[in-house]
Formats: structure tokens, C-alpha cells, sequence
């Protein structure tokens, strides 16, 4: 009798395990006939479209197959997760990535009035061994899935790097990133759930219910964990990603030992690029400097106009109140503070238009510390 039971008990369990297998199955052939049927529907159309129609819809027939393909994409990742685990890390900075993933979203950002922010500590404007390309796939996704379906006006990424305790030179450092909305939020029954392959939660906006379930799948490849609560700080949902990464070793001695020094000096300077903020942030400093760092012209004069610096630096193309604009003020009040003058420019008569503006001198982008060393000894600053 007692086999029997077990029997049926078995024979029940399989029913089960088959009913959610064809279940899941109902799931994928949705997708697919939903994912891929409209845009390729919509690329058939425009093809259909009379030669002029057509000219005018390259932007639209190129980001219609970049869709497509990347639900491909991500439905070969289901079926091949092993592609997953082919990760090859190289030198990149955890802020540099955030700043790159962010860029081709500006546009669907500032369409839908979405603010976006971004908050580090020093240690991630530091290089690190790490998977930029999963990384990168992972903050798009997941701003994506705040501009879709969080459905608020705000988000926020912090991502921090700590130091471990150990004196080991390259003992391993602790990467946390956070992306959390001001949105509708997550009921906590599918915290998990929605990590599943095809699971879509309540949401009624289009998706293929495959973008977190990789997510998660990349950041776990990398030794990491991602999970998802509800937002303290904004209410909507709060994705944090956690992985431990190594400090990448650089065969290249410390340039800065012989560079001028900047030793209780103040500057200010004006730059609407995060990543760049940080990085000469971190330089100046090591320079003995006192920066401050503003993002736009404006914020740099009302700073200029609180207090006395010894050395302004600004970028030429920024928001409010551009390079020009800044040193033209400057100089307007009869100050002579050296101005050092920053512009990626390599065309063009941005550099001489600067000068004429007032500057001291002007240097080109990236800022490097020999660069910097160099612009330094032709303001000849005295320390």
C-alpha cells in the first residue's frame, strides 16, 4: 500500500514538473511571437514604404533590427548559458563603465523627463580587473527597466568600492552598485520571482521577461550576487549588485612624483563630465590641491565670486554657462587668477577663442598628468 502511495505521489510530482514545464513553454512561444513578429512586422513595413518613406526611416529601421537582434540575443543566452561564463575582464574604472552606459540612454531619459544621477566614492574613479561588457549590459538593463516600468521621474545609481582591511597590496575590494527609482516599486512576493527566465511581473509595458533573469545570470558568472527591496532613499525599487574585484597593477611608475606641485594651493574648475570630475579631482589632490569641482560655468562663478583661488581650470562646452562665458566673467572683475584652460577639441578655433577670452593657457582632453604637469609650468605657479 505503501508503494502505491508513493507511487501516485511520484506520478503527481511529474504532472507537475511537466504542467510548469509547458506552462513556461506557452511563455517563450509568447515572447517570441510578440518579441520578434512586431518588429520584424514593422521593418516589413518600412521596407514597403516608397523610396522617399524609407530614406526618412533609417533611424527607425536601425533601432527596429538592433531590438530584434537583441532579443536574439537574449534568447540565446537562455538557451546557451554558457555564453555567460566567457567573460574576459580588463582595466576599467566602475565609474568610467556607469558613465558609458549611461550615454546612449540620454536620449530616452531626457524624452521621457527622467533625472538621472549618479553618486561614487573615491575608490570607484580607481582601476579594477573587471567584465565591462557584462557590467555595461547590466546598468543598461536595468535603467531601462526603471525607465519602463518604474514609471517615475527619478533615478539613482550609486556605485561605492571598499577597500578590504588586509595591507595586501592586491587583496581583493568590494564593488557595490545601486539603481533605484522613484517608481511604482516591486511587491516583495516577486523579489525573486521576477529573476526568472520570462517572468514579466505586473507590468503591461512590452518585454521579453528575459533582461533581469541575465542580469542576474552575468553578475553571479562574476562571483557577484544581484537582488532587488524596495528603495529607502526614493520608494520605487533598489537593484543592488555586489562582487567582490581586483585593484588592476600597473607596470607604469607613479607619474605624478615629478609633476609640479599644487601643495595648499586652491583650484577650481569647471567640468560637466562626472568621470572627468573625479579623475582631476583625484589628481589634483594627489598634487596637494584643494579642489573643488562644479559642473557647469555658472556654478564656477558663483564659487570664483565666494572666495580667493589660485587656479581655475575649465572645460569650454557645459550647460548654463559655457568656458567662454566663464573666463570672460572672471577677468571682467579685474581679477588675474590663472586660468588654465581644458577642451577636446582638436579641429577648429575653440583653443584661440579661450585665450582671447583670457585664459592663460589651454591643454587638450584627456587630462593626463604629464599634460597637466606641462600646462602647469607654462602658468608658472607660484607655490
Amino acid at each position: 500500500m505503501s508503494d502505491l502511495k508513493d507511487s501516485e505521489q511520484s506520478l503527481s510530482d511529474a504532472l507537475k514538473r511537466l504542467e510548469s514545464v509547458i506552462q513556461k513553454q506557452k511563455q517563450m512561444f509568447a515572447v517570441i511571437g510578440h518579441e520578434l513578429r512586431t518588429p520584424a512586422a514593422t521593418l516589413n513595413m518600412m521596407l514597403d514604404a516608397d523610396n522617399s518613406a524609407i530614406t526618412e526611416s533609417f533611424d527607425d529601421i536601425r533601432s527596429t533590427s538592433q531590438h530584434l537582434l537583441a532579443v536574439l540575443d537574449d534568447l540565446r543566452t537562455v538557451v546557451e548559458p554558457e555564453l555567460i561564463q566567457e567573460r574576459e575582464l580588463s582595466n576599467a574604472r566602475p565609474l568610467e563603465i556607469i558613465e558609458r552606459s549611461l550615454t546612449p540612454l540620454k536620449a530616452m531619459l531626457d524624452k521621457q523627463q527622467i533625472r538621472c544621477r549618479v553618486k561614487s566614492n573615491d575608490l570607484a574613479a580607481h582601476p579594477f580587473n573587471l567584465d565591462q561588457r557584462g557590467i555595461r549590459q547590466v546598468l543598461t538593463n536595468l535603467v531601462k527597466n526603471a525607465v519602463v516600468h518604474g514609471q517615475g521621474s527619478r533615478i539613482q545609481i550609486q556605485v561605492d568600492v571598499t577597500a578590504p582591511t588586509s595591507a595586501s597590496e592586491r587583496a581583493l575590494h568590494q564593488l557595490r552598485i545601486r539603481v533605484e527609482d522613484d517608481g511604482r516599486g516591486i511587491p516583495s512576493s516577486q523579489y525573486e520571482s521576477i529573476f526568472e527566465p520570462f517572468e514579466r511581473g505586473d507590468t503591461d509595458a512590452d518585454g521579453t521577461g528575459l533582461g533581469l533573469h541575465i542580469c542576474r545570470e552575468i553578475i553571479q558568472a562574476n562571483g557577484g550576487t544581484l537582488n532587488v527591496k524596495e528603495s529607502e532613499a526614493l520608494g520605487g525599487a533598489c537593484f543592488t549588485i555586489d562582487m567582490t574585484v581586483e585593484p588592476w597593477q600597473s607596470a607604469i611608475p607613479d607619474e605624478t612624483a615629478s609633476m609640479v606641485s599644487l601643495e595648499g594651493l586652491s583650484v577650481l574648475m569647471a567640468e560637466d563630465n562626472l568621470m572627468l570630475r573625479k579623475l582631476s579631482e583625484n589628481l589634483l589632490q594627489k598634487l596637494g590641491a584643494n579642489p573643488v569641482l562644479v559642473e557647469n560655468g555658472q556654478l564656477a562663478l558663483d564659487q570664483f565670486n565666494n572666495q580667493k583661488w589660485d587656479l581655475i581650470i575649465t572645460d569650454i562646452f557645459m550647460p548654463e554657462m559655457n568656458g567662454y562665458e566663464l573666463v570672460e566673467a572672471i577677468r571682467a572683475t579685474g581679477s588675474r587668477v590663472k586660468v588654465l584652460g581644458v577642451t577636446a577639441a582638436t579641429v577648429g578655433n575653440e583653443r584661440d577663442l579661450l585665450l582671447k577670452a583670457g585664459a592663460d593657457v589651454v591643454m587638450g582632453k584627456p587630462i593626463t598628468s604629464d599634460s597637466l604637469q606641462n600646462a602647469l609650468l607654462q602658468l608658472q605657479l607660484r607655490v
